[in-house]
């Protein structure tokens, strides 16, 4: 085969100045492939989660009522507008052991009918389908939770039943479910018979129906279930509350997409210094061979075609870094994916990367480098024959006359290295200019991540910092209040209890789209408490005397406002309590303590409309010391009391492990959010030892000139690195203005979904210092191998460097 001089002539380029193509190829490679990775994984991640979503046919809306039975049923599925209707119940709360004297939460859902599931449906796993009496069938992601195997009894209890030994069936793939692992809480799926012999009673029931014509409207839906709530009632049944999600979304989509958007920016960042990466090898081949450039044109050549040379050696560069890129990034995107995926409990459906990400990879994997690369090559390409015969590969221009040159005379004492360093620093100003913005950049980028992830540590610990007790109990029914603290003080290495009232309630009126408030946490605090520290935002806390008083947290006030129906201090509530609704009025809004939403209300008061006067639903203990190893064998001595005193629990969690949840929630955002701030700084790195290269490879015969008068190698080397030093202490400044701002903006965006109010900026101090320290050792490396390569010339071969 016969190869045009012209790819000969780029071919042999690229081999003979191997260490900077190997640069330039590898930047472009990093940058195509962090915007491979965040387009892949966006793709798998959207497609599959809507996939799973979708099979599970989930509700278009949930009509709750005070009895549903099969009249119930056969209205709805004739109503006009509804393609499928199913029950709807609320699990029930059971215990499941996993270790001695340690339970955890067990939800129960009770099945009817596992053969005729219409809406909401879920999946056998493995195991037998459906489960006989007396069995359970455990949604997959429980299995870690609650220890147990197919075949083999686990042993629980219904709240307020006695403990049963219950055999796994099998396992289900159910898609609405949250994994275990994430909340610490188990699902389990039984017959009403099988929740019969374990003691349990039906929970809250109603129904769940799709809508026929597939509508994405939000107020269509909740139209046609008010008209279906109506028409039960006309029949005699009471619709309690209609609940309408979002429409044919997983409602974790949104937020999914907002963090992979803004980690998308650094795959972008990474290919546009790519460019400039690309730009400068450009720059330093055309400086070398200006008077190849000259003889080309002597010969006959003309600007376009000598133009045409360049752009395809820049091709060429770009078509091996996709050849790298693309594969990897397809199979990282894709490992990243099905981890979150399956860490998320869901199905690969379809793990194919669809045809546009790989054309959007593509083009911007040749059209950036080509696009930063075109003024160097029209601007080397107009060199005239006379100016390339006349070039002797030595700078002259300006010498001395610079400011900084100046400013050199004027400082006394410099060793000459040194002074050497900083004129040559500030030699090529678009160069250095350059070199600073790739690497403030990449330094602020991995700032400003490591800040963010310090933000979530910050934020995570003050979202528990106005919790003043280790142990947060809800216990499984009414108990006197005084009995429950007298027992938990008596048990070694309790400091202090609290017993308070506890409650659910549907907050009305209903939302501006007609649909009612979902049940929501309301505590009730003794008088003076201890055991929180609320931190108000507006208005005022609970004061003794409290009647009707009500204290919101700022995710109730954000979620009223996104539905449409915003609330203030002074306004009024009605809170559905127990069947009975009252009135309440809103005096503070302090800001959200854990991760939990929730109301406060005056214990006395709560305890007396809900016939509780004197009794308690939960309790907060204070361990003695907040000593992780003392919680935990606390939380079993309370176990093995209460059980000693018939004293029903439903949940006990030390702090620790809520604090462990929250974490469980944002760990995946900051693995993917530090591997993507580490490609940028690394391509920042790269462009730095591509223009220092540059520019020892412009002055080869500077440097043969100062050998040639009585130069060592050594200090030339040192002289090089220094100036590697001098560009990366200044990209540091810079890149600590830039990562303050970015820091705020990265950790707010990431976490706006899980703390929208009090999400705080952390800036630590030890981030700036650990990048001063890495860039400083990247300045020097990358002086060190082109300083060392030019001083091993001979004087001769310097003199005729071409």
């Amino acid at each position: 085969m016969i190869v045009s001089p012209r790819w000969r002539k780029i071919t042999r380029d690229l081999w003979l100045n191997l260490p900077r193509t190997i640069l330039v190829v590898l930047a472009i490679a990093i940058g195509v492939f962090g915007v491979g990775l965040v387009l892949d994984t966006y793709t798998i991640l959207n497609r599959n989660i809507d996939a799973n979503y979708k099979s599970a046919n989930p509700p278009s809306a949930t009509l709750w009522m005070d009895k549903a039975d099969k009249g119930a049923l056969d209205i709805a599925r004739s109503f006009p507008g509804t393609a499928d209707v199913d029950w709807a119940r609320n699990p029930v709360r059971a215990r499941v052991q996993t270790g001695p004297d340690q339970w955890d939460v067990l939800l129960l859902y009770v099945v009817d009918d596992f053969s005729n599931l219409k809406v909401g449906k879920f999946f056998s796993e493995s195991g037998s389908w459906p489960p006989g009496d007396k069995q359970i069938l455990i949604e997959r992601a429980s299995m870690p939770v609650i220890h147990g195997r197919v075949g083999e009894p686990i042993t629980m209890r219904v709240i307020n039943s006695d403990v049963h030994e219950v055999q796994v069936a099998g396992t289900v793939f159910d898609p609405s479910q949250d994994p275990g692992w994430v909340n610490k809480t188990a699902v389990g799926y039984v017959t009403p018979k099988t929740l019969e012999w374990l003691g349990g009673k039906p929970s809250e029931a109603g129904l769940r129906i799709v809508v026929s014509n597939d509508s994405q409207s939000r107020s269509y839906i909740n139209n046609l279930a008010v008209r279906l709530g109506n028409a039960l009632k006309q029949k005699g049944y009471t619709v309690k509350r209609i609940e309408v999600p979002v429409p044919g979304k997983y409602e974790q989509s949104d937020k999914s997409n907002s963090i992979i958007s803004t980690l998308g920016i650094f795959g972008f960042l990474c290919l546009f210094l790519s460019g400039f990466i690309t730009a400068s090898l450009i720059t330093s081949l055309l400086s070398q061979q200006v008077r190849q450039i000259g003889v080309m044109k002597a010969l006959g050549a003309n600007r376009h075609q000598v133009t045409g040379i360049y752009l395809g050696m820049v091709f060429c560069l770009s078509g091996v870094a996709l050849i790298i890129s693309i594969p990897l990034g397809v199979m990282i995107g894709r490992s990243f994916a099905f981890a979150t995926l399956g860490m998320l409990n869901f199905n690969v459906i379809d793990g194919s990367v669809p045809a546009w990400a790989y054309l959007i990879q593509i083009s911007l994997g040749i059209l950036v480098p080509l696009v930063t690369a075109v003024y160097p090559i029209s601007k080397g390409s107009r060199v005239t024959i006379n100016e390339a015969i006349r070039d002797y590969g030595v700078y002259t221009k300006n010498i001395g006359s610079s400011r900084m040159d100046s400013l050199l005379k004027r400082l006394r004492g410099l060793p000459r290295p040194l002074t050497l360093s900083l004129r040559n620093t500030f030699r090529k100003r678009g160069r250095l200019i350059l070199a600073l913005i790739m690497l403030t950049i990449g330094g602020a980028s991995f700032t400003a991540s490591l800040g963010a992830a310090a933000s979530w540590n910050k934020t995570i610990d003050k979202s528990f910092v106005n919790i003043n007790y280790d142990i947060d109990i809800r216990l499984g029914g009414q108990y006197p209040a005084d009995t429950i603290e007298n027992q938990l003080e008596s048990i070694p290495g309790v400091k202090a209890a609290e017993a308070w009232g506890y409650g659910m309630s549907n907050i009305f009126p209903k939302y501006s789209d007609g649909t009612y408030g979902s049940p929501y946490a309301i505590f009730a605090p003794k008088n003076g408490s201890t055991m929180i520290t609320p931190a108000i935002a507006e208005g005022r806390w609970l004061q003794k005397g409290d009647t009707n008083s009500l204290v919101l947290d700022t995710e109730f006030i954000d979620n009223a406002e996104k539905l449409g129906t915003p609330v203030k201090v002074g306004d009024n509530l009605t809170l559905n309590i127990g069947g009975k609704d009252t009135v309440w009025k809103v005096v503070g809004i302090m800001d959200k303590i854990g991760l939990q939403s929730a109301a406060y209300v005056n214990y006395d008061y709560f305890s007396h409309i809900t016939n509780q006067t004197g009794n308690a639903m939960c309790a907060r203990v204070l361990v003695d010391g907040r000593d992780k190893d003392l919680q935990k064998a606390v939380t079993q001595r309370i176990e093995k009391k209460f059980a000693q005193n018939n004293i029903s629990l439903f949940t006990i969690q030390p702090l620790t492990v809520s604090k462990q949840v929250v974490v469980n929630h944002v760990i995946l955002i900051l693995a993917l959010l530090m591997m993507m701030s580490v490609m940028v700084a690394a391509v920042g790195a790269l462009g730095l030892a591509s223009i220092i290269g540059t520019n020892v490879m412009e002055r080869t015969r500077e440097i043969g000139i100062m050998r040639s008068i009585g130069a060592t190698g050594k200090a030339i080397s040192v002289s090089v690195v220094m100036e590697g030093v001098f560009i990366g202490i200044l990209s540091w400044v810079l890149s600590i203005i830039v990562s303050i701002p970015l820091t705020g903006f990265i950790a707010r965006n990431t976490g706006q979904f899980i703390f929208p109010r009090v999400m705080a900026v952390e800036y630590p101090i030890w981030a700036p210092a650990l990048w001063l320290l890495i860039v400083t050792l990247v300045s020097a490396l990358a002086g060190y191998y082109p300083a060392r390569k030019a001083t091993r010339l001979t004087i001769r071969e310097v003199l005729t460097y071409e």
